[in-house]
């Protein structure tokens, strides 16, 4: 008994011995971070909103502090840069960029964004009111004529919040007038304002605006409502409704 106790106990020694001096796997190096260029074609617009010849002196900041300057064909390059989230300022006095973030994934990428000049129009006098739930009449008055053939955009802002500015907007249209004086618009069948009144009770007051822009609407990331880009940099403030149907 004593001969198979000692001859076990040797089978697991040796066995032991032979485990400890198998060497261990080294743990695997830690993964590179990914790198990829990010590329921002930035096309500048005029007051009318229409595209300039050329797009440069445009400084685009990026949140880590990088920051270039476009050259005439609108174009940065950001080289060498991690993957993940890039959310672009563009900066030009007299102009207006559009809020946006882009998820940088790929060797190379390249993202567009608009940059307009702000709109030269304001709007005053601005008057609202409700005849049927299908008919909502708006006026408003420019600070300057529309000349002969052109046409001037201007964004209907919808709101429950009576601080409403251009930056907050609850909903956002856009409609293009040709005078001055613009006379009972109905912004009823707006799509953006109908859909948002819709979610409102009876009785509920909202809030409404008209404010010029030069490029238009700009669906961003950073907001449920389109962005406005090119606005009048003069907030007309907020006409008051009630929902009575």
């Amino acid at each position: 008994m004593f001969r198979v106790t000692a001859i076990c106990l040797l089978i697991l020694l040796a066995f032991a011995c032979k485990k400890k001096d198998t060497p261990e796997k080294p743990a695997p190096e830690p993964e590179a971070p990914k790198k990829g260029t990010l590329i921002i074609d930035v096309t500048t617009f005029d007051t009318t909103g229409t595209a300039r010849s050329q797009h440069s002196g445009v400084k685009v900041l990026l949140q880590n502090g990088m920051s270039k300057i476009t050259d005439s064909a609108g174009i940065v390059s950001f080289n060498d840069l991690n993957y993940g989230i890039y959310a672009p300022s563009l900066v030009k006095d007299g102009y207006d960029g559009a809020p946006v973030t882009f998820q940088l994934n790929a060797a190379s990428q390249t993202f567009s964004l608009p940059c307009a000049m702000h709109s030269p129009y304001r709007t005053n006098s601005q008057q609202a009111y409700i005849v049927t739930a299908d008919s909502i009449v708006m006026s408003f008055q420019l600070s300057k004529p529309v000349p002969a053939g052109a046409l001037v955009k201007v964004a209907i802002l919808t709101s429950t919040l009576s601080g409403m500015t251009a930056g907050t907007p609850q909903a956002a249209d856009m409609i293009t007038v040709s005078t001055q004086s613009v006379s009972n618009v109905n912004i009823a069948q707006l799509p953006g304002f109908k859909k948002f009144v819709a979610t409102l009770s009876k009785e509920q007051i909202f809030f409404v605006s008209a404010v010029p822009l030069s490029y238009g609407l700009y669906n961003s990331n950073f907001s449920a409502a389109p962005v406005l880009v090119g606005e009048n940099l003069f907030y007309p403030g907020n006409l008051q409704l009630k929902k009575n149907w």
